[in-house]
């Protein structure tokens, strides 16, 4: 049988300052990406966004918690990820889809195109120290 796609590209704003928790000594890295689409309501034209959740492991999430903040523009390529939970309260199943990035480029603010890629850790992995050599800029 072949092998699927899952691959998505995002370019927006960041929605939020960046949460970061570590698991096992690797930085986990979630944040909001707004993007937006100019869709026809009757006769006027409006921009509708649409939010997603990003998560970033190891070296990128240490990038991603040093130069990110809310309203930062961003690109990120990844997969998506659908996973699910028993609500705390007992009101059944809850379900959230990520994109697991693999590659974030960092836009605006004067600090030109910078790219980091990482492939995200299948099995958790270990995390991996950021030097002043790993940052471009």
């Amino acid at each position: 049988m072949a092998k699927g796609v899952n691959k998505v590209s995002l370019l927006g704003n960041v929605g939020r300052d960046v949460e970061i928790k570590f698991s096992n000594g690797l930085a986990i890295a979630n944040l909001s990406l707004a993007t937006a689409e100019r869709v026809k309501e009757g006769e006027e034209w409006k921009d509708a966004a649409e939010w997603h959740h990003l998560v970033f492991f190891g070296r990128q999430a240490e990038i991603v918690r040093e130069y990110v903040e809310k309203g930062s523009k961003i690109y990120v390529e990844g997969r998506l990820k659908t996973r699910s939970w028993d609500a705390k309260d007992g009101s059944g199943k809850r379900y959230r889809t990520e994109i697991i990035v693999s590659e974030l480029v960092l836009l605006g603010g004067g600090q030109g195109r910078n790219e980091y890629s990482q492939e995200a850790p299948a099995d958790g992995g270990n995390a991996t120290e950021i030097t002043d050599e790993d940052i471009p800029f």
